[in-house]
């Protein structure tokens, strides 16, 4: 079995690399754009051999890039019943020379307190989880941010939300900024509520064909998404799709 696999490979598992890079794999096979990545997969979590680090450092220079986001995904992970979101790690901007430090911390984090106790919440057994890494090319985004494809807060009916930040999304999942937040009918395609408590973010157009993508994802993977965005130079990325749980 692999140590690694690139996200263009063909029949990929999901026990081998984990929920979150295992539906990443599926939207790059279906043609969505997303950043270039590798997988350290749940095979090499327990090996810390010189010629492990020496493969991952390889792959790296590989992405022709100077900094990576670095993201956990567990076998147990973006599932229809468990999500566990923001209950392991992830980490970006990573440089080289941080790289394998990183990748640690994304291992050791199936031990931590919070992922114990959701998993015990959801009679999810510890030994049952394993854990691959993402390395990603870094996306310097000017715009980011999230869309669900259904109101999560429950005041429309058929509607998407994007939720719009200028800069890093991560800002938004991590509540560090009031995000501009758009709702959209999914028929309609209109334009039902704006909130910009920033400023605007979004113009009519990053609107309309964050809408599209995000209806093109669900359309996809036949349920409700909860999708992590960015913009950099007028392109949109799509970071990571999950269902809503």
């Amino acid at each position: 079995m692999k140590n690694i696999v690139w996200s263009n490979e063909k029949n990929i598992k999901p026990e081998l690399v984990g929920g979150k890079a295992w539906r990443l794999i599926q939207l790059v096979k279906h043609d969505f754009n997303i950043p270039k990545f590798f997988v350290i997969t749940t095979r090499a979590s327990n090996s810390s051999s010189f010629y492990l680090e020496e493969e991952i450092l390889e792959s790296f220079d590989k992405l022709a890039c100077r900094h990576v986001a670095v993201r956990s995904s567990a076998t147990c992970e973006d599932s229809q019943n468990s999500s566990f979101a923001g209950q392991f790690e992830s980490y970006l901007a990573i440089p080289r020379g941080r790289l394998m430090e990183t990748i640690k911390k994304c291992w050791a984090s199936t031990k931590s307190e919070r992922v114990l106790a959701y998993a015990t919440h959801h009679g999810i057994p510890l030994e049952s989880i394993k854990i691959a890494v993402i390395v990603q090319k870094m996306i310097f985004a000017g715009k980011g941010g999230v869309i669900f494809t259904e109101d999560v807060f429950r005041a429309y009916e058929d509607c998407l939300v994007i939720e719009a930040t200028k800069g890093l999304g991560e800002k938004i999942v991590s509540g560090l900024v009031s995000p501009e937040r758009i709702v959209v009918g999914k028929t309609s395609r209109e334009v039902l509520e704006k909130d910009s408590p920033s400023g605007r973010v979004l113009t009519d157009k990053e609107i309309k064909d964050l809408s599209l993508l995000a209806l093109k994802i669900e359309k996809f993977y036949k349920s409700p998404q909860d999708i992590e965005w960015a913009i950099m130079k007028g392109k949109i990325y799509i970071l990571q799709s999950r269902p809503i749980t």
